[in-house]
């Protein structure tokens, strides 16, 4: 996705700007791969529904927390949101 091509060109040597229009991370981290992933995996590892729900906000905070406009900033990357 665009946070991906985003560190990738930055770590290329370019200068980049994100433009946002909402969470940073999008439907990948909030709805799509990272919550179906880590369900997934729960289930095979025979967790509860409850114990499912709690690894899949954990995971979404614990990935949330590298995917920040700060962290970027820090990483090189201009940030706006628009």
């Amino acid at each position: 996705g665009g946070l991906g091509a985003a560190r990738a060109a930055r770590w290329a040597g370019a200068d980049v700007l994100l433009i946002n229009d909402g969470p940073i991370g999008g439907d990948c981290l909030f709805t799509g791969c990272v919550p179906s992933k880590t369900l997934l995996a729960a289930g095979r590892d025979g967790a509860s529904f409850d114990e499912a729900m709690a690894r899949v906000s954990a995971t979404i905070e614990r990935i949330g927390a590298t995917e920040t406009a700060e962290v970027l900033t820090r990483e090189g990357i201009a940030v706006l949101d628009g």
